[in-house]
């Protein structure tokens, strides 16, 4: 019977609703922009959007080998971006600096994804039946601190056990060292574990290949040849698929 699930949350428990990614990185410049002018070093917003993107653009390039860097690291890295010149612990007035660092860190929160449709019912149903509860995330500009503040503003960071941030441990799905750390902290065999993600290689081989028991995709990113235990619309399917293959008690 099973014990424990880990999900992952961008596309599997939230997503942004149309323009919310676009507005968000509009406020994220236009923060940084006024950040930065208080600071009385001005930059072009242009200039500031570039280096935003140039930043993303480098992180990517370093989780091609399943690693990832700290949320300080992205910060100094679009410093690095808009002007290697600059220092900013030298340049900046200490408050411009710390507001930058909001500014990038706490995205999210200022154009905040919505829910999934059926993922707190899922949440509450798999909590009630027993199951421990963990998330496994790969982290974007905005860190696991700012996650799990967003999590409890949406009503449920209180159903896991354990967190696991890619920035965090600096490691980044598939990597084993992301499902390992998540099945430490649950303290069920990863045997009678469940991984739920939206994603192939990142999520279902990533904990196939770690060894945990049962795997559920959600969403339409299936990729042939990796082939999950469940394959679901949407998470709000889960509860009832599990119990249809008899992995989770009846109600």
């Amino acid at each position: 019977m099973l014990r424990a699930v880990c999900f992952d949350l961008w596309g599997t428990l939230v997503a942004d609703a149309p323009g919310v990614a676009e507005s968000r990185a509009a406020e994220r410049v236009r923060r940084i922009d006024r950040a930065l002018r208080a600071g009385a070093w001005p930059a072009p917003p242009e200039a500031i959007a570039d280096a935003m993107q140039a930043t993303v653009d480098t992180v990517v390039g370093v989780h091609q080998d399943n690693i990832d860097i700290d949320a300080e690291e992205r910060v100094a890295l679009f410093y690095r971006h808009l002007d290697p010149s600059l220092r900013p612990e030298h340049d900046l007035p200490a408050d411009a600096v710390a507001a930058v660092r909001t500014a990038i860190h706490e995205s999210a929160l200022y154009h905040p994804p919505e829910l999934l449709p059926g993922a707190a019912d899922t949440l509450a149903a798999l909590q009630a039946s027993g199951c421990r509860l963990a998330l496994v995330s790969n982290t974007g500009l905005s860190p696991g601190v700012a996650l799990r503040s967003l999590l409890d503003a949406l009503g449920v960071g209180r159903y896991f056990v354990a967190q696991v941030y890619s920035d965090e441990l600096r490691s980044w799905k598939p990597d084993p060292r992301m499902f390992d750390e998540a099945v430490f902290a649950l303290g069920v065999p990863k045997e009678q574990t469940l991984f739920v993600g939206d994603t192939a290689e990142a999520d279902i081989l990533g904990a196939q290949s770690y060894g945990i028991g049962l795997t559920a995709q959600v969403g339409g990113k299936q990729i042939e040849g990796i082939r999950p235990t469940l394959d679901l619309r949407g998470v709000g399917d889960l509860v009832a698929a599990l119990r249809e293959r008899g992995y989770l008690a009846a109600s």
